[in-house]
Parts: C-alpha cells; sequence; structure tokens
C-alpha cells in the first residue's frame, strides 16, 4: 500500500480482475437459476394439461349414450308410428301402428322420438276384438294408435261418446279409446251373457 492510503497500480487491477470475475459468476448462477426456475414452470404446465387430458378421456369414454327404452316412441322412415315393445339384445322390438306383428330392429333403423314414451305397454291382445256393446252397435278394435296413446274402435253404426256417458253430441262409426274403457266394454257384455263377447278373429 502507498503513502496516504492509496492503492497501489498492481492491487487496484487485481481487485479489478477479483471484482470481474465475481460478476460474471453471479451472472451464470443467476442464469442457471432462471432456466432452472423456466424449466420447472414449463414441466409443471405440461402436466397439468396432460392430467386434464386424461381426465376429459375418462369423462368421455365413461359417459354412455341414451338410447330408446321399452314404451318409447318411435318413427320409421315413411313417417309410421310406433313404439318399442321390447328390447333384446341390440335389436329393439318395435309395435307399429296397424301392423299384427311386431318387428325386429337395429337403432339406426328407425327414428327414435326422444323425451315421448307411452305410460304403459298396451294390451295388445284387444287388436282384433269384437264386442257388442249395450245399444246393440258392435265395435270392432282395429288397431292402437300411438300418437293418441288409445284404441281406434270402429263401430257397425255411428254412436255416441257413450262409455264416457255421453248420450248425446257427435255420432261416428270410428272413435279412439282408452284401454279401460275397451275392457269395461267386455265385462258389461260377459255380464248380460246374451251372448257375451264375440269370438277374437285370430282365435276361431
Amino acid at each position: 500500500m502507498e503513502k496516504g492510503g492509496e492503492l497501489s497500480t498492481e492491487r487496484r487491477d487485481a481487485l479489478k480482475a477479483e471484482t470481474e470475475d465475481m460478476k460474471q459468476v453471479i451472472e451464470e448462477e443467476s442464469k442457471r437459476r432462471k432456466n432452472q426456475d423456466d424449466q420447472a414452470r414449463k414441466n409443471a404446465k405440461n402436466n397439468t394439461r396432460k392430467a386434464k387430458t386424461r381426465g376429459k378421456s375418462k369423462t368421455k369414454t365413461a359417459k354412455k349414450s341414451p338410447t330408446p327404452r321399452i314404451k318409447d316412441k318411435v318413427r320409421n322412415r315413411e313417417g309410421k308410428n310406433g313404439f318399442v315393445e321390447n328390447v333384446k339384445d341390440e335389436y329393439y322390438i318395435i309395435r307399429w301402428d296397424g301392423a299384427k306383428n311386431s318387428q325386429e330392429l337395429k337403432e339406426n333403423e328407425f327414428v327414435w322420438i326422444r323425451n315421448e314414451a307411452l305410460d304403459d305397454i298396451p294390451d295388445l291382445d284387444l287388436l282384433g276384438i269384437e264386442v257388442l256393446t249395450d245399444g246393440g252397435a258392435t265395435a270392432h278394435v282395429i288397431r292402437f294408435d300411438t300418437e293418441a296413446e288409445e284404441f281406434v274402435v270402429q263401430f257397425d253404426e255411428p254412436v255416441y261418446r257413450f262409455w264416457l256417458n255421453y248420450d248425446s253430441g257427435p255420432q261416428e262409426e270410428i272413435w279412439t279409446l282408452r284401454e279401460i274403457h275397451i275392457k269395461r266394454l267386455l265385462e258389461r257384455a260377459e255380464a248380460r251373457s246374451k251372448p257375451g263377447p264375440l269370438a277374437h278373429p285370430d282365435k276361431g
């Protein structure tokens, strides 16, 4: 050290070199830590994205698309109405309005009317039945109307809606009746015993 506390030129140069070396070390260490932090954030972001993707995949796989069920209303390509009478493996047993027999179809072979279903499967054994009414007219159950959810009944003469206790109003030969009303006609005919229900055409 020189007089007056001043550093020699050699010492100043040495301290300056040490300071520069220290700055370089600090800068390199800062860059290394920054790179580590950036890589850590990148890895965390990728892991989060993968976790979300896996979660979505599982959800999509677990979620099952709704399918037609028994009693659901359907329609064929020509616009005829019907309903699902039963389900058997990948086939749906469809009863079309006016058809004597059911038809086995796959889901892509008919149109499913969503959110529309029958309250109950109708008693299709009533189809073809003929019964003599109290007024002397003969009622013939000709088909089930899926849209109305009632049976179409043809009388051999115009009648009032007597099954609803109407004795006036319009008279028609064709009416739609609920299943319970047809069964009451059968019960009354059987109780009268004269001659009671006529034979079912298919049963001789």
